[in-house]
């Protein structure tokens, strides 16, 4: 028991932890849909930081097996240029490094704080 509560104990300021499990979920399946796709097909970028910020519907434009159906939950979607050694580290210059695709999954009722879900592209993951 001890280690289920240790497990649980940064969720204290959320309404509820089983929102925290539903929105992690729901972004495991919308992270899964996108690995499907190679980097080519990934959304354009644009040389301006936080520019690269689609909605939902924007992104499942795009990439067609993004499912934007639950109303309970948004997901927001950002890509930047990075680093493949800094990954975490914004270059949205001309020279495409590696794409690196943010998920930012909130609940409408406030249940839960932003979630954020990140993965890479390689630019030699082409068709």
């Amino acid at each position: 028991i001890t280690g289920m509560l240790n497990a649980f104990s940064g969720l204290k300021d959320i309404k509820k932890p089983e929102y925290t499990v539903q929105g992690s979920f729901l972004a495991m399946k919308q992270m899964e849909a996108i690995s499907k796709y190679y980097y080519n097909q990934i959304p354009p970028l644009t040389a301006t930081v936080g520019t690269n910020n689609y909605t939902c519907a924007q992104f499942s434009a795009i990439i067609s097996t993004i499912d934007c159906t639950n109303t309970n939950y948004t997901f927001s979607w950002q890509v930047d240029n990075v680093s493949m050694a800094t990954p975490n580290t914004v270059n949205n210059a001309a020279v495409d490094l590696g794409k690196k695709i943010t998920l930012t999954v909130t609940r409408v009722d406030g249940g839960i704080g932003p979630m954020l879900f990140y993965t890479l592209y390689s630019p030699l993951s082409t068709e």
